[in-house]
């Protein structure tokens, strides 16, 4: 008798406690089949009556938003596995209340062994909509912190990267023995720094005809050619090359671009570019008047530091593929990007 006094005084106890804190209180069976105790602030948390729980534990799932409905089924059985085996456990969904909106429940499990053998689930739930909007906030901040830091960090390196290439270009005219090794280098860099001086889009990705067209600019001061870059689809926009693809296939445009024109039949001829897109991807068609030695192969042209070496040991193993031709009085390169090396945006 006792005993049972002292239990129901416990009980007593708990209920007063339990019943006059601003979080949600509740026992579970091991399973969640049944609801042991839930105190008023389900009401208040949930929107929805005491009772219903009581009466049907699965009446929660109600409540829950229809996009975390799925999540919810997913981790329940992991859940229910975690509470046999006595492992504290805490997940946050997002429920529908009547009169409050969409609102962030946080929800602490802590199963415990009774006497009898029994397990039972001690819950605490607690609104955190407030907090998780201010962490939020406080990671856009932090997020809008680092871009405005790297684009500060991009330009400043496209700015150094411009001047090592224009102390290369101005050696470049005083030194006529060794001017077009530099003023190759002077177009590589340019091709480099042209990659930094473009905005990263928020998915982490920079617009191939961004930086395409930026380096037949380049090349076009720089020699002295007209470049013909007939205006693109604007739909050709939505490409953008990862930050892992974008240095290699600009080197590549770059050295393509350089190539057409060091081999253009008389220093009067102009190139052709021309981007278009394709069913898996895009790609670049450039063309200049000239020709190719006899028995040209690309295939045998092994990777070296310029040229068409350069490009075979740039060119992404996948996402690229590359063919150079003559077609009559012109000789013809086509550079194919699809996914991988590029990746489709929404724009």
């Amino acid at each position: 008798m006792r005993a049972e006094a002292a239990l129901r005084e416990t009980e007593a106890r708990f209920r007063q406690f339990a019943e006059n804190i601003d979080q949600l209180v509740f026992i579970m069976s091991g399973d969640f089949s049944a609801a042991l105790y839930v105190n008023p602030r389900y009401t208040t948390l949930i929107g929805a009556p005491v009772a219903e729980l009581l009466d049907d534990p699965r009446s929660v799932m109600r409540h829950v938003h229809f996009e975390d409905v799925p999540v919810v089924n997913r981790t329940l059985p992991r859940l229910i596995a975690r509470m046999r085996r006595l492992r504290r456990s805490e997940f946050t969904a997002r429920i529908d209340h009547p009169s409050r909106g969409v609102r962030n429940v946080n929800v602490r499990l802590s199963p415990v062994r009774m006497e009898d053998g029994a397990i039972r689930v001690f819950g605490i739930a607690d609104d955190v909509t407030e907090r998780t909007r201010a962490e939020q906030e406080k990671m856009e901040q932090i997020v809008k912190q680092r871009d405005v830091l790297v684009r500060e960090v991009h330009h400043r390196i496209k700015n150094n990267l411009q001047g090592v290439a224009g102390l290369l270009q101005q050696t470049a005219e005083a030194r006529p023995d060794v001017a077009d090794i530099l003023s190759e280098a002077a177009t590589q860099i340019h091709a480099i720094a042209q990659v930094h001086g473009l905005q990263i889009r928020s998915s982490g990705t920079l617009p191939v005809l961004g930086v395409a067209q930026g380096i037949f600019s380049t090349l076009s001061n720089m020699f002295g050619v007209e470049v013909r870059f007939e205006p693109p689809p604007p739909d050709l926009w939505r490409f953008g090359l990862p930050e892992n693809e974008a240095v290699p296939l600009a080197l590549v445009i770059n050295e393509l671009g350089t190539n057409a024109i060091k081999h253009r039949a008389t220093r009067q001829d102009n190139i052709m570019v021309k981007v278009t897109t394709r069913p898996d991807g895009m790609e670049f068609a450039i063309e200049n008047p000239g020709t190719l030695k006899d028995g040209f192969d690309l295939a045998q042209i092994s990777a070296s530091v310029s040229g068409l070496g350069l490009v075979k040991a740039l060119l992404p193993r996948r996402g690229a593929r590359l063919t150079v031709e003559r077609v009559g009085a012109v000789v013809a390169t086509r550079l194919y990007l699809f996914p991988p090396a590029i990746r489709e945006d929404s724009i």
